[in-house]
């Protein structure tokens, strides 16, 4: 499955490494790829954990996701 994911507007590096970080610590998350509007997220489970925790670090950057692709 594909998303993509709103780009945050980060405070530090710091802040923006914990984002990436977190994405790529969810389970079945196999690629993260950075663009200028938009993060990139493939993923190999697609199921209700997956996108909660896709939602939840959305949350904490105040941005969205959205399915591009199944």
């Amino acid at each position: 499955m594909q998303l993509e994911i709103t780009a945050p507007i980060f405070k530090c590096l710091a802040d923006e490494e914990a984002f990436f970080l977190r994405l790529s610590e969810i389970d079945g998350c196999h690629k993260v790829v950075a663009r200028a509007a938009y993060v990139s997220v493939t993923v190999r489970h697609a199921g209700k954990e997956t996108l909660t925790a896709i939602q939840n670090i959305c949350d904490i950057w105040h941005v969205s996701y959205k399915v591009v692709s199944d």
